[in-house]
């Protein structure tokens, strides 16, 4: 977990605000504090935390959109970058097909499937040095 990853929360959507020893604290997304909740940790069922599933609405919402859309593909990448970081979803219908990320090492090409939003914010952040921009909820 970094800081600023999205997470849901009592069912709000929130990003981590600091990790301290032992616990998380969380905000809103517009960096409104929600809650400090200093004494939990994860994965110990004291917190009431989810990973929020990856869709198209939120790779929209985090800049992606489809540079290729056929009838067994739909490619995502965000400005600028969809030579050098792009999602796939690939199968019939690739709508209903999981958000594949695809990259050569040299040794051929490798897959990684991407299932939430987090997962893709530290990707993301791994390859390119930057964060990846979020357009405020409604």
């Amino acid at each position: 977990m970094r800081l600023e990853n999205l997470v849901l929360y009592q069912g709000e959507v929130t990003s981590v605000y600091s990790i301290e020893r032992g616990g998380l604290t969380f905000s809103r997304i517009n960096g409104t504090e929600v809650n400090k909740n200093s004494g939990a940790t994860l994965g110990t069922g004291e917190v009431d935390f989810l990973p929020i599933p990856l869709t198209a609405e939120w790779l929209g919402r985090m800049g992606f959109d489809t540079q290729d859309y056929e009838i067994d593909i739909i490619e995502w990448a965000t400005e600028g970058r969809a030579l050098d970081f792009a999602i796939d979803q690939i199968g019939v219908p690739p709508e209903k097909q999981p958000f594949i990320f695809s990259y050569d090492q040299g040794m051929g090409d490798r897959k990684v499937e991407i299932k939430y939003v987090h997962q893709l914010q530290n990707l993301y952040f791994a390859l390119t040095g930057e964060e990846l921009t979020v357009k405020a909820l409604v």
